[in-house]
């Protein structure tokens, strides 16, 4: 509460002045560099859920943030997976756990993000759920809702004597130091975690984990276990309040084969509804009249990534997009373990902070730059497609040129 409090206000401070945030781009890079920052994606969401409250950013640009905040989160689990890099096999199979996470949040949100922007689906969703709700009229509207349950927590921590109380550190200062500690202990918790699971899976216990992990529903009932699966994820990060910590826990248990790549996936997606509690709960706490602005927001979390499952679960051609990537990824970091390294730095470093930076320069320059950019690798995995599946229909130089697969670097990464 202290390190959400402390850092809501530097954030506020930061972005109340500033138009950064009407590119929903670079609203995407904050809330993705943010997560990195805090490892925890319900950190991120209750200090933007608490900025909307106070009306030091528009809801409408806090969307693309929350979107961020869900890719930032998998970060976590993607290097968990490092600890199992002794065991080429086993990194590979962690690995492809780990980013199937990261897949999946990236694929929704080139999706959705786009879509939000041409038609905001979310906003005009969320709006019409929090106004059927009659919040204004409710004669709870005028009592702070779970100010009872709070206030409590609230006074000790915040209000009362604290471990920094009698020192003459500023706020700043403190939450710096509350912000490496936390990060100190999650980081070591996950180390513990993964060790331990390590040493009790390589036992005769894993077959019976296996069995009953990857087990399916008999009969017809098989089509729901995938579901049932979602429904699993999601009620353990309720219960845990961290997506970040479940999917850890599950990577090395990929990594020694107990759980499929394939189960991992509806897991994950559990894992990301599971996730959006924090944030309703944040929005609730929130003083009356910020409300209906506090719950819109989580709303749109919960509603995102929800919309992000009925596109890439149901059919379940679409689940081969995030499976396929996260095993390519995994099938390259077992060949190149340095590529892993690499990975992790390109996705959540520098691209977001590459990106973050191109938008400081103004829409033209941005769109100048970064439309060829994207273009240019829309083209390069279009055609390492097609050179996998239909080389012939290819002409020669590009069967065996600048982006073949067998030739080129980037493209053996990319296929292989």
């Amino acid at each position: 509460m202290l390190i959400i409090t402390i850092l809501g206000k530097i954030a506020g401070q930061t972005f109340r002045e500033s138009e950064l945030l009407g590119n929903p781009v670079t609203g995407l890079m904050i809330g993705v560099l943010a997560t990195v920052l805090l490892q925890s994606s319900s950190t991120t969401t209750s200090i933007i859920i608490t900025m909307v409250g106070a009306k030091l950013i528009p809801l409408q640009n806090s969307i693309p943030m929350v979107m961020g905040a869900n890719i930032g989160t998998s970060v976590t689990n993607t290097i968990v997976s490092l600890a199992q890099s002794g065991d080429r096999q086993e990194f590979r199979k962690a690995f492809g756990g780990a980013t199937v996470h990261d897949m999946f949040n990236w694929l929704s949100v080139l999706i959705l993000l786009p879509l939000e922007v041409a038609t905001h689906y979310l906003y005009h969703l969320t709006g019409a759920i929090v106004e059927s709700l009659n919040l204004k009229e409710s004669s709870n509207y005028k009592k702070d809702m779970l100010k009872k349950l709070t206030k409590p927590f609230t006074n000790l921590i915040v209000q009362g004597n604290h471990l920094f109380a009698m020192t003459d550190l500023s706020d700043s200062v403190v939450g710096a130091i509350l912000l490496v500690l936390s990060l100190v202990l999650i980081i070591l918790s996950l180390i513990f975690i993964v060790k331990l699971l390590n040493s009790l899976l390589k036992s005769p216990l894993s077959k019976i984990l296996n069995r009953t992990i990857n087990a399916e529903l008999p009969g017809k009932l098989a089509i729901l276990t995938g579901y049932i699966a979602i429904l699993v994820g999601t009620g353990v990060t309720m219960v845990i309040q961290s997506s970040s910590v479940f999917t850890s826990t599950l990577t090395p248990l990929v990594g020694v084969g107990i759980l499929s790549i394939d189960r991992m996936l509806p897991l994950t997606l559990g894992a990301n509804i599971g996730t959006t509690l924090t944030g309703i709960l944040a929005a609730l706490a929130a003083p009356a009249k910020a409300i209906p602005d506090t719950l819109r927001v989580a709303l749109c979390h919960l509603f995102f990534n929800i919309s992000g499952v009925l596109i890439f679960y149901p059919i379940p051609f679409m689940r081969k997009a995030p499976i396929g990537l996260a095993k390519l990824l995994g099938n390259t970091t077992a060949k190149y373990r340095w590529f892993s390294v690499l990975y992790i730095l390109i996705t959540f470093v520098f691209i977001p902070s590459s990106v973050f930076a191109l938008s400081l320069s103004g829409p033209t320059i941005f769109m100048a730059i970064g439309i060829p950019l994207l273009s240019i690798l829309i083209i390069i995995i279009v055609i390492n497609i097609i050179q996998k599946y239909r080389a012939r229909i290819l002409p020669n130089f590009c069967k065996h040129g600048i982006f073949c697969h067998y030739s080129c670097i980037p493209c053996n990464l990319m296929t292989k």
